[in-house]
């Protein structure tokens, strides 16, 4: 789902093929990347300012809740809650 993917680029003179990441993911891959939790979930840590997302497809600074675009979530903000989740985590622990 979000492995390295290659790209073929075309110029006048030449192909060549670039790997890149992907930066951002749906609500649904979002849903499965952590760990199978409900859409409305997904969407509190949207709203909370846990999660960070772009709309993708709409009017630049359009609200996505009104059908204009496609909810992202950018990818660095989901690593950034499971390593806030895990220090949570560790400190409880050490704590008990």
């Amino acid at each position: 789902m979000h492995e390295t993917v290659e790209i073929e680029c075309v110029t006048p003179d030449t192909v060549r093929v670039v790997k890149v990441r992907p930066l951002v993911a749906s609500v649904a891959d979002t849903q499965e990347l952590l760990g199978g939790i409900s859409e409305r979930t997904v969407y509190r840590l949207l709203d909370s300012g846990e999660l960070e997302s772009i709309a993708v497809g709409g009017p630049a600074g359009s609200d996505v809740g009104h059908g204009q675009g496609r909810r992202m979530v950018l990818l660095q903000s989901i690593r950034a809650y499971v390593r806030r989740q895990q220090t949570a985590a560790a400190a409880s622990t050490a704590s008990t």
